[in-house]
């Protein structure tokens, strides 16, 4: 796995933890992120949520 990656899998997981706690704004400027050549989409996990819903109606 590269370092992009691994920052994009460890964006994906911030920006679920921020989606949980409802945080506003996150910060992906600490050494871990600088190698990000992109970032997830923001609605990935109410996506799936909403997935997830539809099959159980």
């Amino acid at each position: 796995m590269s370092d992009a990656d691994t920052a994009y899998e460890l964006a994906r997981e911030k920006i679920a933890e921020a989606a949980r706690t409802r945080e506003t704004e996150l910060d992906f400027s600490t050494e871990v992120f600088w190698s990000l050549d992109r970032l997830p989409p923001k609605n990935e996990q109410n996506s799936n949520r909403s997935k997830r819903r539809n099959r159980q109606c």
